[in-house]
């Protein structure tokens, strides 16, 4: 039986850690670039990240939560 809420939290989850990948190269980048004489000339900006078109759903988080026990702790917070 298609779950299309779960779906789409698997889809905004993936694709968040996907945008951010870029962000996170860059400023790997920029740190170790720091340790050289390069540090400001070859320094790359941040990248903004683009739009994510898709929204994870809280019951659906809440759902999975609470089948695995793990309760209310950190992690999503719908508010």
């Amino acid at each position: 039986m298609p779950r299309p809420r779960a779906l789409e939290t698997l889809l905004a989850y993936n694709t968040f850690d996907v945008v951010n990948l870029a962000t996170l190269a860059a400023l790997a980048y920029n740190l170790k670039l720091a340790d050289t004489p390069f540090a400001e000339s070859h320094r790359l900006a941040i990248p903004a990240p683009p739009p994510v078109p898709f929204e994870p759903d809280a019951a659906t988080i809440a759902r999975l939560r609470e089948g695995l026990g793990w309760g209310a702790g950190i992690g999503y917070n719908p508010a």
